[in-house]
């Protein structure tokens, strides 16, 4: 069981439409948190009993940022706190990118799946030297992180489902378009989005966005299915505790 450990606000802010943007101190989290991984963030209210699992955004010395959506009570309670609030969490959870020493790399987000390759992309910088990133939205008004992309000094693509800001389209043929040729491709965002990107053909790191019962290993409420040596050539694994994190070529994707 992982320890809880009291966070302080530092400030709360709604970036989007639903969408806000939270950092945290936490120097017991952050000393081993990496990119990729989460932290559950729990509710101080009887009706919400589980933990709610948020990608972290950014890693900052003792401080962590999450950007996230709300989707129900749980997150809209999280919304509600403001600077100098403590809040339970405990992480950091999971199977982060682990990133190699690929020189050209391509990171493609949907939507909240976005924030997580941001500390992945603070680190690549310091081995990589192309990286391009393609977000994609629903619309103009969701869009999230790109200044911050763009002061990394990293190409940042943008398409939207509605054509109401540049590429009329998805993500991933937003990053078909432009022939980028990467070593890697690291990808979060909604089942249909990281299916293509398997289907590419180029090696990959997927984040999987499952919805999480326990978000620590407890249930199995975020399985997916995956290649493994055996008899039947398959098994479950536990997004949470194996993942978030799989390499695209042995997530088998249902049809």
């Amino acid at each position: 069981m992982l320890k809880l450990t009291k966070a302080e606000v530092l400030n709360n802010v709604q970036i989007a439409p639903n969408i806000y943007d939270m950092w945290l101190k936490s120097p017991e989290i952050t000393k081993n948190a990496k990119a990729g991984q989460f932290i559950n963030v729990y509710i101080d209210k009887g009706e919400h009993i589980l933990p709610r699992p948020i990608s972290i955004c950014e890693i900052y010395g003792d401080n962590l940022r999450i950007v996230y959506h709300i989707v129900g009570g749980g997150t809209e309670y999280i919304s509600s706190k403001t600077e100098g609030n403590t809040i339970k969490i405990s992480g950091p959870v999971g199977n982060g990118f682990n990133p190699g020493k690929e020189k050209k790399v391509a990171l493609i987000g949907g939507g909240i799946g976005l924030p997580p390759l941001l500390e992945l992309a603070k680190v690549l910088k310091s081995t990589a030297t192309d990286i391009k990133v393609f977000a994609g939205f629903r619309n103009k008004e969701v869009v999230i992180l790109q200044e911050n992309f763009i002061n990394l000094g990293i190409e940042y693509y943008i398409s939207t489902d509605d054509g109401s800001l540049a590429y009329h389209g998805n993500a991933v043929d937003c990053f078909k378009i432009t022939n980028f040729s990467p070593d890697i491709i690291y990808a979060c965002g909604p089942t249909v989005m990281l299916k293509a990107v398997a289907k590419l053909g180029i090696p990959s790191k997927l984040s999987l966005e499952e919805r999480m019962a326990c978000g620590f290993g407890a249930c199995v409420g975020c399985a997916v299915k995956v290649k493994e040596e055996n008899a039947q050539g398959w098994a479950y694994k536990k997004v949470c505790q194996n993942g978030p994190v799989f390499l695209g070529d042995e997530v088998i994707f249902d049809e």
